[in-house]
């Protein structure tokens, strides 16, 4: 899809709310969102990118360190260093000892878990 100059936020907005992703809308063939965070993700070590994929089941806003290792179902030593690699990628925030992820890059981690093929093909990419 491609932006309108003359778009209005309301418009946008509307669009945003009833597309299939958000991801897509943000698309104006030369610049992507998704394209920018697949830069990132395609750098992440195999099973650092197993949890960002994770993350997205997370339902609240912001997510700990316990809460994280029975997600990933590792140590919390292991858990802290893949965490600290997303956040050095960009992928995630943490603050006060809670990881958190940006809307979209919650979108993006979600395609990602709904379609492991994609996330395979992404990541060797």
């Amino acid at each position: 899809m491609i932006l309108e100059p003359c778009q209005t936020v309301v418009e946008l907005t509307g669009e945003l709310a009833t597309a299939r992703s958000r991801l897509s809308v943000l698309d104006d063939g030369e610049r992507a969102v998704r394209a920018a965070f697949h830069l990132s993700y395609r750098r992440l070590a195999p099973d650092h990118a197993e949890l960002f994929r994770l993350l997205a089941l997370n339902p609240g806003p912001d997510i700990g360190l316990e809460a994280t290792t029975v997600l990933a179902d590792r140590p919390p030593s292991a858990v802290r260093t893949m965490l600290r690699a997303l956040v050095q990628a960009h992928l995630l925030d943490c603050v006060n000892r809670r990881w958190s992820m940006h809307d979209l890059v919650r979108d993006y981690a979600t395609e990602l878990l709904h379609d492991p093929r994609r996330a395979a093909e992404d990541a060797a990419n």
